[in-house]
């Protein structure tokens, strides 16, 4: 049978106001167990990623011109996130003071 911590993780995950790191960092406060937030996680999610992706096939079916601007587009973005994650996984420097 399935339990409130499965509904509970369900309802919070399919209410798109919800913030999802609230809902994690909740459930493992409470110690819920794993299969139970990750099957409450699933189902709660599938609905809106199954409507995004609908929503999505059909603008990109009636603007189809705009699928490769946006791929090119896509270019730049991609370089300058790889630039800002390297650039926050470089080492910081010590300060420079000195015991003197």
């Amino acid at each position: 049978m399935i339990s409130v911590e499965f509904w509970a993780i369900f309802f919070l995950r399919v209410n798109p106001f919800t913030s999802s790191g609230l809902v994690s960092y909740a459930a493992g406060l409470a110690l819920m167990p794993t299969w139970k937030v990750v099957l409450g996680t699933a189902m709660g999610m599938a609905p809106l990623c199954w409507l995004q992706s609908y929503l999505a096939e059909g603008l990109m079916e009636a603007f189809s011109r705009l699928l490769n601007p946006l791929m090119v587009a896509g270019v730049p973005y991609g370089i300058a996130m790889v630039i800002v994650i390297r650039r926050m996984m470089r080492p910081v420097p010590a300060s420079g003071t000195s015991g003197a």
